[in-house]
């Protein structure tokens, strides 16, 4: 059987999108950019793209990636030409861009909540037995 991993599959219509902000994430740390006029700040692109990514991991079809597509877009507000400005705004900063994407890595594997906060998984148990002899 050929077990094609449904998370990394990206119907056609957004495969431009997922290939610029790959080509454009080769850098490695730097500091934030604001957002532009016009253009979506950070949290909402982060925040669609993670949402955008579920979506894609979890349609049985196009058809079904394309509606829950739309859902989250008019949930968040925002239009794919957004999104990609937001790209094209950010696009002389590759390291921005990478910590954008990094971001959004860590939130779609559990490390990092919706604010971009550590996840807190508790404390290990030796620090917690610790008080107790």
């Amino acid at each position: 059987m050929n077990r094609t991993s449904r998370s990394n599959r990206i119907p056609a219509s957004w495969r431009p999108l997922a290939v610029g902000l790959l080509l454009l994430v080769t850098g490695c740390g730097g500091a934030g950019s604001p957002a532009t006029p016009g253009g979506v700040d950070e949290d909402t692109f982060v925040g669609v793209y993670v949402e955008l990514r579920r979506a894609a991991a979890t349609a049985a079809t196009d058809e079904d990636f394309v509606a829950e597509r739309d859902r989250i877009l008019a949930e968040f507000g925002v239009t794919e030409a957004r999104l990609e400005r937001f790209i094209d705004d950010h696009a002389d900063d590759a390291a921005y861009l990478s910590d954008v994407w990094d971001r959004i890595d860590r939130t779609l594997r559990g490390e990092l909540d919706a604010e971009g906060n550590p996840v807190e998984v508790g404390a290990p148990a030796a620090e917690s037995d610790e008080g107790d002899s």
